[in-house]
């Protein structure tokens, strides 16, 4: 019989066969101590990046709004008290401006990086918000005032920063020295306006279907079930929330819309068959349970990749399937393929050569 490294549940052994691992500061005193390495990194990670700041504060920087850096290095390494501090420089966004960080690891470098870059970017362009705003119709306009993220000219900001992600993604990813940022800056300031205004259109298509769940949840029938009913509250927040054109990101907004039509569908058929949504509410429940799980199980060194993404679309995709078959899916998806692929990011984590 296989037996794979899962199959032992650790924390069922006593105490005394388990390793305890110490974690000493400079002067050989126990900082902390416990069973759980991966808890004990999580504990002492504001320390960490206390120790890693005060080391490299001499190249940090505030209120950046151009590149003068010259080249960023990857990582940044300095001799504290006789142990090598390894510290992580990112471009940070600090809203008007950008900032150089070094941060603690290499996955909290990458998230930042993307968003610092894009920061820099966008205040070296000159803004697309008036100039979109003054070339949409008074129809558009009045479809994107239903929106989360506040007015009109919000919701196009957050339709520029999605714009620019995806020119970055083109581009084969952020700038780490001036002369990457030249060329970036270059091709963001001439395709931005258009991928901006693609996004916009993309937006009103879905802005009206999310507006129409809304007022469906608000008038539903009383033979509909209130957890239901709670649920798809949920997901349509999910779907639909400040920022949400960023969060969802360019290559999935045209999914965005056959998602809320999907969830439309549900809502339809509350009152003729409640039962049978409380079945596919389960059915969603146990993967997206599983799903989160995964995302637990990330060290806190790491960032989720493109692997757990699909996941999270592929639980979307589920629901179409379930909720409003009619609809179609982009892809042949069922529980057991979504669970199977959870299991294979779990192996893929365990064993990053794999």
């Amino acid at each position: 019989m296989p037996v794979a490294p899962e199959d032992f549940d650790v924390s069922r052994l006593p105490g005394h066969l388990r390793v305890t691992f110490r974690v000493l500061d400079e002067k050989g005193r126990v900082a902390a101590e416990g069973k759980d390495l991966s808890a004990l990194k999580t504990e002492l990670q504001a320390d960490m990046r206390q120790t890693v700041a005060a080391a490299a504060a001499g190249i940090e920087r505030s209120g950046l709004r151009e590149w003068n850096l010259g080249a960023l290095p990857r990582t940044f390494e300095q001799d504290k008290d006789g142990h090598l501090v390894t510290g992580y420089p990112a471009l940070v966004d600090e809203g008007t401006s950008a900032a150089v960080r070094v941060l603690h690891t290499q996955a909290e470098q990458e998230a930042a990086h993307w968003v610092g870059v894009r920061r820099l970017l966008l205040l070296g362009i000159p803004s697309p918000v008036a100039f979109v705003q003054r070339h949409l119709t008074s129809t558009t306009k009045l479809v994107l005032s239903q929106n989360p993220d506040g007015s009109v000219a919000d919701l196009i900001d957050d339709c520029t920063a999605c714009a620019a992600d995806a020119l970055i993604a083109d581009a084969g990813g952020p700038a780490w020295n001036e002369a990457e940022f030249a060329v970036l800056r270059d091709k963001v300031r001439g395709s931005l306006i258009e991928e901006v205004f693609s996004v916009v259109a993309d937006v009103e298509r879905a802005l009206p279907v999310a507006h129409r769940v809304r007022t469906q949840l608000s008038q539903a029938p009383r033979t509909a079930n209130p957890d239901s009913v709670a649920d798809a509250r949920h997901h349509l927040g999910d779907l639909v929330h400040p920022g949400f054109v960023t969060s969802t990101g360019r290559r999935r907004l045209p999914d965005l819309v056959r998602y809320l039509k999907g969830l439309e569908r549900r809502v339809e058929k509350f009152g003729a068959s409640p039962h049978r949504d409380l079945q596919h509410m389960e059915t969603i429940a146990r993967v997206q349970d599983a799903y989160n799980d995964l995302l637990d199980a990330i060290p806190p060194d790491r960032m989720p990749t493109a692997e757990h993404d699909a996941i999270r679309w592929m639980i979307e995709e589920l629901a179409v399937s379930l909720f409003a078959q009619e609809l179609r899916t982009a892809q042949p998806v069922s529980e057991k393929r979504i669970l199977r692929a959870v299991a294979q990011a779990h192996g893929r984590m365990r064993d990053p050569a794999s």
